[in-house]
């Protein structure tokens, strides 16, 4: 039986933007590399970690726990001390070098993309790499990171145990993928968990069942969940 997602490493998924940088501009863009961490408590533990409001940090999409991922991310200026910083010194420290990525469209930036060392150390500690995750300063741009600037995902991924037959058709069906395309199907991370014990929220929904819907999405328990929020979701079911 063909399996997917043995390690991390089997599971690569790199983030494609549109991004507009910019000698000056209220957010700075980093490149978020990690592993085995979702992006929401990415964002979590660098907020506590940097004494940096959540508020602060933006961010396009949800990328896989269980896989290596690349994304991109910005945290509002008024969050660093320094108004303007240094584009001249590479980083130092716990943080990867400034890079440059071939999925960024880069527009009106005449100075290398990287920010003041003094200043990035201030802002995030040399151990960051130690996490399974790790930035990159890319440069500043006038607007905070959002879907909208996504123009998709790049995935690599390592299919095992694949029978000789299966791997003859996937083969000759990748060359039809690669004529005819393929369908953009819709499951459950677009229209919320299946809840094993009420159903679909989207479901709900469509048959115009609203309290019903209200109700898995108030009171639905999701692994990731704190404490308090699964004793409150434990209270409304």
């Amino acid at each position: 039986m063909l399996k997917i997602k043995v390690k991390p490493e089997d599971f690569i998924v790199e983030e494609i933007v549109d991004i507009s940088l910019t000698q000056t501009g209220d957010f700075c863009v980093y490149l978020l590399k990690k592993r085995g961490w979702n992006t929401v408590d990415v964002l979590k533990n660098l907020s506590t970690k940097l004494n940096i409001p959540s508020a602060d940090f933006s961010y396009g999409g949800k990328k896989d726990k269980y896989a290596l991922t690349s994304q991109y991310i910005t945290i509002a200026r008024q969050s660093y001390k320094q108004t303007t910083p240094d584009v001249s010194t590479p980083l130092q420290g716990g943080v990867e070098r400034g890079v440059k990525n071939p999925w960024i469209k880069r527009r009106n930036l005449q100075s290398p993309s990287v920010v003041n060392s003094a200043e990035i150390e201030r802002l995030i500690p040399t151990k960051l790499d130690k996490e399974n995750y790790s930035l990159s300063f890319i440069g500043l741009m006038d607007r905070p990171m959002g879907p909208d600037i996504i123009n998709g995902n790049k995935f690599h991924i390592v299919v095992r145990n694949l029978t000789e037959n299966e791997l003859k058709s996937a083969l000759s069906e990748i060359e039809c993928v690669k004529k005819d395309g393929y369908p953009n199907y819709f499951d459950d991370q677009r229209f919320g968990s299946f809840d094993a014990r009420q159903g679909f929220v989207a479901e709900k929904i469509i048959k115009k069942h609203y309290n019903g819907a209200l109700k898995i999405y108030f009171s639905r328990i999701h692994p990731e969940d704190s404490k308090d929020e699964k004793e409150h979701r434990k209270f409304l079911y």
